[in-house]
């Protein structure tokens, strides 16, 4: 008995397998396929599971072929160089708070994070997230550098030309759980690339909340608060909000220099 072989085992007949077809069926989209790579260079990293399961690789490849007929080699397909127009918008805000963006598709998600924030003229003081085609991707680290225990894709390894985006395509992107500011970012155009261009805005409205003031209800409340002297929290209220703040002002002088420190900021980092 203890001289037989042990019952040879294909990945096809584990619950591994399974998994990871229940996984991209019940996704249905174009990046369930990043998804199920990643876990795959995941299970590169775990030497003892390649032993139990020495054809977990060649049936995930397999299956991700069979799904979307991507190939093992590649399985993000990115697209030609272009510049993408996004309209961001702040959700339940109402006149609207909105941006106008022209950017590289080549930018990473983390960078196109980093561009909202300046556009937008959030302090990228919180956390955030992209969600989008039903996956979740953010940052692995929180503003002050300290690693994060999250399950999203990591943002620093997509180009926003790996995410098969199309004119009219729409996204999410949440900053701040807390106060949770919700923007609907619509890519309205996909334009020609041109040599040495840098990213920009072209319009917007109206001024960006304050951090911290409690979601989109809590900025109108204290609006309402600092716009009436007989308000019972007028004073408190006067006394927190930066008494230059304007809530209908747009400065697009001040969004752009934001942007070009960004921009030189990603060509010392290329170098």
């Amino acid at each position: 008995m203890g001289d037989q072989d042990p019952p040879s085992r294909t990945c096809t007949d584990t619950a591994a397998s399974t998994i990871f077809k229940n996984l991209i069926a019940k996704e249905r989209s174009p990046l369930a396929t990043s998804r199920v790579a990643c876990q795959s260079i995941t299970m590169r990293k775990q030497p003892r599971l390649l032993l139990e399961e020495p054809n977990l690789l060649d049936v995930l490849n397999k299956i991700v072929q069979q799904r979307e007929g991507a190939t093992p080699a590649r399985v993000k397909v990115s697209a030609e160089p272009a510049i993408y127009q996004f309209k961001i918008t702040l959700r339940h805000t109402k006149p609207a708070i909105w941006r106008r963006i022209h950017v590289s598709n080549e930018l990473t998600l983390g960078q196109f994070h980093a561009a909202t924030q300046a556009v937008m003229g959030w302090q990228n003081s919180h956390l955030h997230s992209f969600t989008i085609q039903g996956t979740s991707f953010g940052a692995k680290t929180d503003p002050m550098g300290d690693q994060l225990g999250t399950e999203d894709l990591d943002e620093d390894e997509f180009e926003l030309r790996d995410l098969r985006l199309r004119a009219r395509s729409k996204f999410g992107y949440m900053y701040d759980f807390g106060d949770s500011w919700d923007h609907e970012i619509l890519l309205e155009k996909v334009l020609a690339y041109q040599p040495g261009f840098s990213p920009c805005c072209i319009k917007g409205e109206r001024a960006c909340p304050p951090e911290d003031c409690g979601g989109v209800w809590g900025y109108y409340a204290k609006l309402e608060a600092l716009s009436d002297r007989n308000h019972p929290e007028h004073d408190e209220v006067a006394e927190w909000m930066d008494p230059k703040f304007e809530a209908k002002k747009f400065d697009l002088t001040q969004v752009n220099l934001r942007l070009k420190r960004l921009a030189n900021l990603w060509k010392k980092t290329r170098k």
